[in-house]
């Protein structure tokens, strides 16, 4: 069975096209952030050392009020500190589309876009879906399960919002997220 996967596997990794680079119009940025290089960590020390130092300038009560979560209009809110710069953060459910809310639409799940084995069918869902939430002023998208559920079991009820079992699959699908 795993000699059908690595055809598949090998066709979407070389499809030729580049879907970063349609990142702006998703987002309405005129700038796409890439990725550090992987050198060992050394790319991530500036990020580290400013991080910091805005740590170190808040109060215990606006650590808290960051990390905790606040009452507000979406799944999870956090805090804000508004002398730091730093914004309230709306993290909203959904992984077949922003939810609870109207006028939005309902993307099939997971399971159902990798059983159709199109890769441009699945990037078009998650293109969409990622419109929506930023649409909606959504900062963090609690979408597409990554990292399981694997299907391992029967009986566990969140199987549909992952998209395959065998997980070098699932990781394959979700670069196209």
């Amino acid at each position: 069975m795993r000699g059908f996967y690595i055809p598949l596997l090998a066709a979407i990794g070389s499809s030729g096209q580049t879907y970063a680079a349609l990142a702006p119009a998703a987002t309405s940025l005129s700038y796409v952030i890439s990725p550090p290089v992987a050198d060992g960590g050394k790319a991530w020390r500036n990020a580290h050392a400013q991080a910091a130092e805005l740590v170190a300038e808040m109060t215990l009560e606006e650590k808290v009020s960051v990390v905790t979560g606040q009452t507000g209009p979406c799944a999870g809110n956090s805090g804000n500190v508004t002398r730091l710069g730093i914004p309230r953060m709306c993290f909203q459910d959904g992984p077949a589309g922003v939810r609870p809310s109207l006028g939005n639409t309902q993307l099939p799940s997971g399971v159902t876009t990798a059983a159709t084995w199109d890769v441009d069918l699945i990037y078009a869902c998650s293109y969409a879906m990622g419109k929506e939430f930023y649409d909606m002023g959504v900062h963090v998208a609690i979408a597409m399960v990554t990292g399981g559920p694997l299907g391992r079991s029967p009986y566990a009820g969140r199987n549909w919002e992952g998209w395959q079992q065998i997980h070098w699959i699932s990781h394959a699908y979700m670069c196209l997220f």
